[in-house]
């Protein structure tokens, strides 16, 4: 049963629990040295959760800056109200240049050539910018190779309308290999020597994600950059307790009707009833993300196998990618080809009823931004975000 209520046009939805988010940023708090900033990365819509309602959140709670991949995200945030820093990963295209440095948006240098554009777009505006300065130590990806910071530096001397606040490095296997990333470490920490031999005082260095703020403490360094860990998920292969999950995809059942045995159910006739069932429809589908993932390419033989076990698992309703969906803790199977928007499961034996709610899996970065965004605090809802408004829930003087 639904503990609140919603605008009658909703049907599906993503519940946020704001709280959840402020209790997971704080056990992070704990983890790291009190003088240690934090970063929370929001790109990809906020893994999901919505990005500037989770900005606002987490900019109240007091973390440092944000992180995002592009300069949409960036302007996103900036006309949603956040005025904190906001670090942008990906390397900027000329022509965006501008409008970062307009936008007060910190940009990351990874070449001497972007170096070098910054550097003229700032002087036309008679502005001196931050950036952080990005060096490759085993992402392939991008940032300054080590053997050509020598003449970057060069450059950066005679820059002055930039200063340097932060340097940082992406770690490739935080979660899976200590080895390369000790050795990513101690490169980085090579790197920045160099700066500090030629006077350039940086005051941020930051290189652990969410995996590494759990398996390397003395990688913390000034800032850490946590994502997925804020957002309630434990990277691959760490372990951190008492994390909350601030994520629900609910749906209404539109439909219930009883089907008799022997009868075919969806596209192709590919489920046929087994005997009489009682069948509801869920008003999502694949064009909701439904039952759609990434196709994870296997590391090795072992890998292929467990890939291939887990998809012969799904396909007869068992192991850990079965489809299916929650009603008061039971789990109910989907049944026949998933529709567009449309999803039909086996709810016999329940006493589900019409406009009863449903919980459902959905890949996080794979929820659209049709499904609107229910936020809570206190289990109450307080703010419904659509992609093109926000409806606010509170009664005056609330929050």
């Amino acid at each position: 049963m639904l503990e609140y209520k919603l605008p009658s046009e909703v049907s599906a939805w993503i519940e946020v629990d704001s709280d959840a988010i402020v209790h997971n940023l704080e056990r992070i708090k704990k983890t790291i040295k009190p003088a240690t900033k934090i970063l929370a990365v929001v790109k990809a819509n906020a893994y999901g959760l919505g990005q500037n309602e989770v900005a606002e959140i987490l900019q109240r709670a007091g973390v440092y800056c944000f992180g995002v991949t592009n300069l949409s995200e960036a302007i996103n945030l900036r006309n949603g109200g956040i005025h904190s820093p906001i670090v942008l990963f990906a390397p900027l295209l000329p022509q965006q240049i501008e409008a970062a440095l307009e936008y007060g948006i910190i940009p990351t240098v990874s070449s001497k050539a972007q170096l070098q554009e910054v550097q003229k777009v700032a002087s036309d505006l008679k502005k001196r910018v931050k950036i952080h300065i990005e060096l490759e130590t085993g992402m392939g990806r991008t940032g300054i190779w080590l053997t050509d910071i020598s003449s970057f530096i060069e450059e950066l001397l005679s820059c002055s309308n930039i200063e340097v606040e932060g340097i940082y490095t992406h770690l490739a296997k935080a979660g899976s290999d200590k080895e390369f990333s000790e050795k990513q470490f101690s490169a980085f920490k090579e790197g920045c020597k160099l700066f500090q031999l030629r006077g350039i005082d940086i005051q941020i260095r930051h290189i652990v994600n969410s995996a590494g703020v759990i398996n390397y403490p003395h990688m913390h360094l000034d800032m850490v950059r946590v994502g997925t860990l804020l957002f309630g998920q434990t990277p691959i292969e760490t372990k951190f307790r008492n994390i909350k999950d601030p994520w629900k995809a609910r749906a209404k059942i539109i439909n219930i009707r009883t089907v008799p045995g022997n009868w075919p159910i969806g596209y192709g006739g590919e489920y046929t009833t087994r005997r009489e069932s009682k069948i509801g429809i869920v008003p999502i589908g694949f064009a909701d993300g439904y039952n759609v993932s990434p196709k994870i390419r296997a590391k090795g033989f072992i890998d292929l196998l467990k890939v291939i076990v887990k998809e012969i698992l799904s396909y007869y309703g068992k192991g850990p990618k079965a489809r299916g969906v929650e009603f008061e803790n039971s789990i109910y199977p989907v049944v026949g080809r998933i529709g567009m928007q449309l999803t039909m499961v086996d709810f016999t034996g329940s006493a589900i009823q019409e406009n009863d709610t449903v919980n459902f899996s959905l890949r996080r970065i794979n929820a659209p931004l049709h499904l609107p965004r229910v936020y809570l605090k206190d289990k109450k809802p307080y703010k419904i975000a659509y992609p093109e408004r926000e409806i606010s829930l509170l009664e005056k003087g609330e929050m």
